[in-house]
């Protein structure tokens, strides 16, 4: 039982991480399939995704779609890191970053520059699991089911 919601929590960090994408889970499997959205400009070749899209189709009351975490959500948890940073002055690096044009990329900069980057995955991880687990619980309620 607990290796299943360990699946479904992990399948959903996975979903939440990857943009461009629509995922589904399986309600009763809980396996992943994704495909490009129709606004994803990254693959060019969508034939390849044809038999996930149609199993999904197809089955649509078997499957939940799990959002990605949006832009605004994953700078709030830029920002949340930044306010864990106890030095100052790397504490303002990445404060400049984030309010600077394109944000996530000055971001990713500042943390190489003041070596932070280890410590920043490893928040953004943890963070991004938080989500998934409490997607799952919301999930498992509405859905009914006990695992």
């Amino acid at each position: 039982m607990e290796q299943s919601k360990a699946k479904l929590i992990k399948h959903v960090e996975e979903a939440l991480e990857l943009s461009g994408m629509r995922h589904f889970i399986h309600k009763e499997s809980f396996d992943l399939l994704s495909y490009p959205d129709s606004e994803s400009e990254t693959y060019a070749d969508m034939d390849i995704f044809e038999d996930t899209i149609q199993e999904i189709t197809k089955h649509a009351e078997s499957y939940v779609e799990v959002e990605p975490i949006s832009s605004r959500e994953a700078y709030i948890i830029m920002e949340d890191f930044t306010d864990i940073v106890h030095n100052i002055s790397k504490q303002s690096a990445l404060m400049r970053a984030l309010n600077r044009p394109n944000p996530f990329r000055q971001f990713r900069y500042a943390l190489e520059d003041i070596e932070l980057l280890d410590e920043w995955y490893d928040y953004k991880n943890n963070a991004y699991k938080n989500l998934a687990v409490r997607w799952v619980e919301m999930f498992l309620e509405k859905e009914e089911i006990n695992i």
